[in-house]
């Protein structure tokens, strides 16, 4: 889901919100918008893209003053992140149960083996990225979608993965039997400010893999 917002600067300021399936429709209603008003758009993409500002022109509406396009309003297409996430603990309850429950299939299971391809696949990566063989964040993405996080939701900064990389490995050396509680509060106490929950959920599911990664066979 995408939100577009729109806020045009009118006399009485206008403002409307509205989400769409998609960065697509959301964008197609925005250009519905502008060229039923006649405007124009200019684009502000960041990097990497997650929220597309724009800003709304009007060519026939100049200002006095320098002559150029007046700005007429701005318009914004960002992810919705819809719904609750789980509680920092129960994430990490539910990250260990899982690795639990999947140790045996890294133990004796095989790719061919129904339901074992993608806990291999992301236990391999656990293990690797806590021998510090990947980046940092290599196994985030799905990670996080075991925490129930949306693929709208953005992707923490990279520092934030080296870092509790650094925390992970020396969790699982000094702490090697931390329980849901204490793992969920290691994590979130290495957490800046700009985190948001479903970040913070994805991050304890791929921590605790890291942890597990640093004595896997």
């Amino acid at each position: 889901m995408h939100l577009l917002t729109v806020i045009r600067d009118t006399a009485s300021t206008a403002v409307t919100a509205v989400p769409y399936e998609d960065f697509d429709e959301a964008h197609r209603a925005l250009m519905s918008h502008v060229i039923a008003d006649d405007l124009y758009l200019h684009a502000d993409w960041p990097i990497p893209v997650n929220v597309a500002k724009f800003t709304l022109v009007n060519v026939d509406d100049r200002d006095e003053l320098t002559r150029r396009p007046r700005v007429v309003g701005t318009a914004t297409i960002a992810p919705f992140i819809g719904g609750a996430i789980e509680s920092a603990p129960y994430c990490a309850r539910n990250a260990q149960r899982w690795i639990t429950d999947h140790e045996a299939t890294w133990y004796q299971g095989s790719e061919r083996d129904c339901g074992a391809r993608f806990p291999l696949a992301l236990m391999h990566a656990a293990q690797a990225e806590a021998r510090n063989l990947f980046t940092a964040g290599t196994c985030y993405a799905q990670a996080a979608q075991l925490a129930g996080v949306s693929h709208d939701e953005a992707r923490p900064h990279q520092r934030t993965f080296d870092r509790l990389r650094h925390v992970a490995i020396s969790l699982a050396r000094t702490k090697p039997n931390l329980s849901a509680d204490e793992l969920a509060t290691e994590v979130s106490s290495h957490l800046g400010a700009d985190i948001t929950e479903h970040q913070t959920a994805g991050l304890i599911w791929w921590v605790a893999l890291l942890i597990w990664g640093v004595h896997a066979p």
